[in-house]
C-alpha cells in the first residue's frame, strides 16, 4: 500500500486532461474491460468530456503521483445516491494506487 506524503495530489480535473483521459479510455486493456469495448472517437469523448466538467453534479480528479497524472476518480451524483468511477493510467497499474486514490477522493 501507498502512503500519503508530498508526492500525492489530487486535484480538479480541468480541459487540458481532456486529451490525457481519452487516451487512457482508449487504452486496449481498459477497453477489453469495459461495457462497450469499441475505441471511443474523439468527438464523443469532447462531448462527454464538457458536459461532466461543467455538471455541479459531478465531483472529477485527477490523481497525480510525483507530479505525473496517473488516474482520475468521478463521483456523479444520480437519483441521491452516488456512482463511482475511477481509472488508473495504463502506465501506473500495479502499483496499488487504486486504494490510496479513493481513500483520498473520500476526504474531498
Amino acid at each position: 500500500m501507498i502512503k500519503a506524503d508530498n508526492s500525492f495530489t489530487l486535484r480538479n480535473v480541468n480541459s487540458s486532461d481532456k486529451n490525457q483521459l481519452l487516451d487512457w479510455a482508449n487504452d486496449i486493456e481498459t477497453r477489453k474491460w469495459s461495457f462497450n469495448s469499441k475505441p471511443i472517437k474523439v468527438s464523443e469523448h469532447k462531448k462527454w468530456f464538457n458536459s461532466k466538467n461543467i455538471d455541479k453534479d459531478v465531483a472529477f480528479w485527477i490523481f497525480e503521483f510525483e507530479n505525473t497524472p496517473s488516474g482520475v476518480v468521478r463521483f456523479e451524483k444520480y437519483n441521491r445516491k452516488f456512482i463511482l468511477h475511477y481509472q488508473i493510467a495504463p502506465q501506473m497499474r500495479g502499483k496499488k494506487l487504486g486504494e490510496f486514490m479513493l481513500t483520498e477522493a473520500l476526504k474531498n
